[in-house]
């Protein structure tokens, strides 16, 4: 899937992915690897998706919104994990 964030605030911050993987101006590329490389929430208290590896697109399209400030997405952003209702997908 091709998707591509911007921000509506800041013209300067970008993520674009294809088929060639993720691509980004350098701040939020910095950030993006650092918010990848571990568990992403899904929601501000959780619950947390545990990226599969380096090219997981989803953990990559979480930690873009994440980097970027005021997020705005065209394109087709890959299936996120839905959050339920279930107890034991939230952290208290």
């Amino acid at each position: 899937m091709t998707w591509r964030i911007e921000s509506r605030t800041d013209p300067e911050r970008w993520a674009e992915y294809t088929v060639d993987g993720l691509t980004s101006d350098r701040q939020t590329a910095i950030a993006v690897k650092l918010f990848a490389s571990g568990e992403i929430p899904l929601t501000p208290t959780g619950p947390l998706y545990a990226p599969t590896g380096d090219g997981d697109e989803v953990a990559l399209f979480l930690a873009s919104v994440r980097a970027i400030p005021a997020p705005s997405v065209t394109g087709q952003p890959p299936p996120v994990p839905r959050v339920t209702d279930t107890p034991g997908d939230h952290i208290f």
